[in-house]
């Protein structure tokens, strides 16, 4: 399966078109947390899925977006600026205006610039939600407009101005970004229970009226260097506040875009995005299963307490239990040691490959094969963060009782 990889101020997104991903899985949300992972997938902030038609007569195209965690989201600015550039430097799109449906709604993009693989675009975003129900934010009582409210988060009080932007948006107003530990603070914000679909958050360093400088933590993915709606939330907070103007500069880590609240009550928003690479999902190669990113127990044994060697056959399925890939090694020694650490903490684990199983592996540059370590599919989430904390050098068992994992 093809995909490609665009950026937008470090926003970065998978781009795939429905009728290649629908060939290959029917969950996309799974899939989407493979792909994206930074360390055993291509990585990304999210999966864009660009479908074959739009629904709305209004569009052009049509996207649904899903973020790394594999929850699926409606919208991001960056990323439909993504697609955007997708479509204009891959397809050859030509008019000078594309207009995309997204979880939001359909929003329109007009082509400012393009110069290679680059393009800047003004795209407009809608009309902001303001009350509190329609963002939605939980308070003591309903509010036309989200401004400055006070909020017990970790026994300190913090005061937050919310907006939706066809997603939720929590903005924090901070004097020095070095003086706040607020990677720790936004987590907690993000899943705090005043927000019932949990929130984005913005912590904001007003400049001048015409600027201001931002810091995002992302739902479902975490920190990341800039966000389209993000810096959309965080604009309309300070002009909700009135720090700025109604167009202000957003400065992000990784540069910087131009938000716009018209006086019709449209946000508008000016930035770029970039072609980065285009790949091909390699990874369930070679597995002979109708369903994406599984083995079945048929080809490659069930045996959850004794150690599988490279000699081992194929045992009779006791169920239709499902495996999925988890990491792959070139050393035999190292992938059973792994999978051996993974049996004894419970976790139901096989290898596959070079000479592992019934099926041979795919060959690699420099003429050696890779051994797949796959998990019960029930298990992969468990495994997948027992996996990083051992390699982190981290007591797994820790990591598990402090996300309440049992």
């Amino acid at each position: 399966m093809r995909f490609h990889k665009f950026q937008a101020l470090g926003n970065d997104f998978l781009i795939v078109r429905e009728a290649e991903l629908r060939a290959v899985t029917d969950d996309v949300g799974a899939f989407a947390q493979r792909i994206c992972d930074r360390h055993f997938g291509a990585g990304a902030d999210g999966l864009e899925v660009l479908l074959d038609q739009p629904r709305a007569s209004e569009a052009d195209f049509e996207i649904r977006l899903f973020n790394a965690d594999g929850g699926e989201t409606p919208i991001s600015g960056n990323g439909t600026r993504c697609v955007a550039a997708y479509l204009y430097l891959i397809e050859g799109r030509e008019a000078p205006s594309v207009a995309i449906a997204t979880g939001a709604g359909a929003k329109q993009l007009q082509l400012i610039e393009r110069d290679g693989g680059r393009c800047v675009f003004e795209m407009e975003m809608g009309v902001p939600r303001l009350r509190s129900e329609e963002i939605p934010v939980v308070l003591l009582a309903p509010m036309e407009r989200v401004i400055r409210q006070p909020l017990e988060v970790a026994g300190q009080i913090v005061e937050f101005t919310s907006v939706s932007m066809g997603n939720p948006h929590c903005s924090i107003f901070i004097d020095d970004f070095d003086a706040l530990d607020w990677r720790p603070l936004g987590a907690l914000l993000e899943r705090h229970s005043a927000f019932p679909e949990r929130t984005n958050v913005e912590f904001v360093r007003v400049i001048n009226r015409q600027k201001i400088e931002v810091r995002f933590w992302e739902r479902g993915v975490g920190e990341t260097l800039a966000s389209g709606t993000g810096s959309c939330g965080a604009a309309l907070a300070a002009m909700l506040n009135d720090l700025t103007e109604r167009r202000v500069t957003v400065s992000t880590a990784a540069g910087a875009l131009i938000v716009e609240w018209r006086t019709d009550g449209t946000v508008v928003q000016t930035g770029e995005a970039r072609a980065v690479y285009q790949g091909e999902w390699l990874e369930e190669f070679g597995i002979q299963s109708a369903e994406f990113g599984v083995v079945r127990h048929s080809q490659f044994g069930t045996s959850n307490t004794d150690s599988q060697t490279e000699n081992s056959e194929p045992q009779t399925p006791n169920s239709e239990l499902a495996y999925v890939p988890l990491a792959y090694f070139s050393n035999s020694a190292e992938a059973g040691m792994v999978r051996e650490m993974l049996v004894n903490n419970g976790f139901r684990a096989i290898l596959s490959g070079a000479n592992f199983g019934a099926l041979e592996p795919l060959p690699l540059p420099g003429g050696y094969s890779e051994i797949k370590l796959l998990v019960a599919k029930p298990d992969y989430m468990r495994a997948h963060q027992f996996y990083q904390a051992f390699f982190e050098r981290q007591s797994p068992l820790e990591e598990l009782e402090e996300t309440g994992d049992e």
